[in-house]
């Protein structure tokens, strides 16, 4: 499982994670959890 960090699985930016949210209809994401290498997020989805 080491072995493929950063093949299969690749960390992203909380940036990057904005971007993704907003990109998919999302708005205000909002992190709420970080550990090691976890993130939670928060948001509602625009319609």
């Amino acid at each position: 499982m080491v072995s493929r960090f950063g093949q299969d699985l690749v960390p992203r930016s909380p940036t990057q994670i904005e971007d993704i949210l907003r990109t998919a209809g999302f708005r205000l994401p909002m992190q709420v959890f970080q550990s090691t290498i976890y993130r939670a997020w928060v948001s509602q989805r625009t319609d």
